[in-house]
């Protein structure tokens, strides 16, 4: 497995050694959320915006939930100092990409068959 992460990480696939491939960026352009914003629930929503992963940008939306958060009092003293104040956005999103769409070759590795498709997770806090 070690060898095979290794592999992925090289320049014939993911390419991380480049500053410019590094990370997998989402940029947001849109959240649609599905009802009012209540204090301490959780709303289902959809995000949309832009995956880039190898320096190729693919539109993707994600399914979402969406919890608002307020804090006052000893709460949100406690926690001014990770930036925190009293409205607070808590965005946890799932989608799913092709490495294909990305112009990433499937890798084909003797003993490890990888699948073309992953399964990406975004968990955000957003301060106001």
């Amino acid at each position: 497995m070690a060898k095979r992460d290794a592999d992925m990480k090289g320049p014939r696939y993911l390419d991380t050694g480049t500053e410019a491939n590094r990370y997998a960026v989402f940029e947001i352009k849109s959240v649609e959320i599905g009802g009012p914003l209540v204090a301490g629930q959780v709303s289902p929503a959809r995000v949309r915006g832009l995956l880039v992963i190898k320096s190729k940008m693919v539109e993707r939306t994600a399914d979402a939930r969406v919890r608002y958060i307020q804090l006052a009092g000893a709460q949100l003293e406690e926690q001014k100092r990770w930036g925190f104040t009293t409205d607070n956005l808590k965005i946890t999103a799932t989608f799913a990409t092709m490495l294909s769409d990305h112009a990433i070759e499937v890798p084909r590795i003797l003993f490890y068959k990888l699948s073309n498709e992953i399964q990406m997770e975004a968990d955000l806090t957003f301060v106001r």
